[in-house]
């Protein structure tokens, strides 16, 4: 708070005082602060010129040694058959049924 100076005695202990405020301790915090502040907006203009310098800079630099890429992994040849079985009617594994000819009644009954 402070202190204060005793101008006159009005009477029973009444007195007109002047309070005489400490402000030494809050002025030099006030000044910290002022200047802490403008560092930052010292810092905020130029974090954004940086921002509107990289935005103008619509044409980016090529990269001067481009990665090439590498060969592509070819294919792998299909396994072949280790028992191959020649195109014999008998050696079929899934032979075409012989077609039911017209006229043919189906047979009912019970499957055992």
């Amino acid at each position: 708070m402070g202190k204060g100076t005793i101008i006159s005695h009005i009477a029973d202990g009444q007195y007109n005082v002047t309070v005489n405020y400490n402000r030494d301790a809050i002025t030099a915090m006030i000044a910290n602060l002022l200047n802490k502040l403008a560092g930052l907006e010292a810092l905020i203009l130029e974090i954004q010129n940086l921002i509107e310098l990289e935005l103008l800079d619509t044409d980016p630099i090529p990269d001067p040694d481009p990665i090439p890429d590498p060969d592509p992994i070819p294919d792998p040849d299909p396994i072949p058959d280790p028992d191959p079985i020649p195109d014999d009617p008998e050696h079929d594994p899934d032979p075409e049924p012989d077609p039911i000819p017209p006229g043919t009644v189906a047979q009912t009954g019970n499957i055992n």
